[in-house]
């Protein structure tokens, strides 16, 4: 029986294929027209999918060349090829290069390797590079203050100190996040307008950029960003007026 009723059905398909010539080329036709669609839809799919990897390419290659030792190291090389001496000439950009550059920098290597921060992730790696970073400017000052640093030294350190410190209290004691990454821009921004340098414009099209990219990759909100730019703005003004009023006296 069950063979009988297959080959009915069988052969009851193959005469409907055969008498009903129309409907299987109006069957084929919707076929091709639903392939053609869904390849349409696959491919738009696709498309977005590959430039939105690009889109964050872009963004994380601009993060991680704005980092803030790398931005320090461009300020002191600008500023030490400006005027020797506002580095404390190659003795203090030697240092400078050391306690705001290879110092915080370290916190990225080690971080996999520390066992109280490798299993929290990007967090971790942020806390870490803040208490490296914190570290490196204390020592600077330190070093400051026992090798009679000239003033434009001193006053890059308390920049990156009084600006770090800021930072560390805002994310760590009153739970209110801001962007280090923002400061790490605005600082080395700041102190080289301060000294003279025409950076107004490169300044703000690298912070336009870092504030893109911590957005679109979703780092930080527009909120954490504006108060890590201002943070270290407003202390490059306390700075400078306090510079100000001393060379007043």
């Amino acid at each position: 029986m069950n063979k009988t009723l297959l080959f009915v059905t069988v052969t009851g398909s193959s005469l409907d294929l055969r008498e009903n010539k129309c409907y299987n080329l109006s069957h084929g036709e919707n076929y091709r027209q639903d392939k053609r669609i869904w390849q349409q839809k696959w491919g738009k799919k696709m498309e977005k999918k590959n430039a939105s990897g690009t889109v964050t390419g872009i963004c994380r290659v601009i993060r991680c060349l704005t980092v803030a030792p790398l931005m320090a190291c461009v300020m002191l090389l600008i500023l030490y090829g400006r005027d020797k001496a506002l580095c404390g000439q190659a003795a203090g950009l030697a240092e400078s290069l050391v306690f705001l550059v290879a110092l915080p920098l370290l916190a990225y290597p080690l971080q996999p390797l520390l066992p109280g921060y490798r299993d929290r992730g990007r967090e971790g790696q942020r806390s870490l590079a803040m208490i490296f970073a914190v570290a490196g400017y204390v020592l600077g000052c330190l070093v400051c203050l026992i090798s009679g640093a000239p003033v434009s030294q001193w006053i890059i350190y308390l920049e990156y100190l009084l600006s770090g410190l800021l930072i560390f209290g805002c994310n760590k004691l009153l739970h209110r996040k801001a962007s280090g990454h923002a400061c790490g821009v605005a600082g080395p921004a700041a102190l080289l307008i301060y000294f003279g340098v025409p950076a107004w414009i490169p300044a703000l099209l690298v912070l336009a950029a870092v504030w893109w990219a911590s957005l679109v990759m979703r780092r930080h909100t527009l909120g954490q960003l504006a108060g890590g730019t201002v943070i270290p703005v407003a202390v490059m003004a306390v700075i400078r007026l306090v510079v100000g009023l001393a060379a007043g006296i």
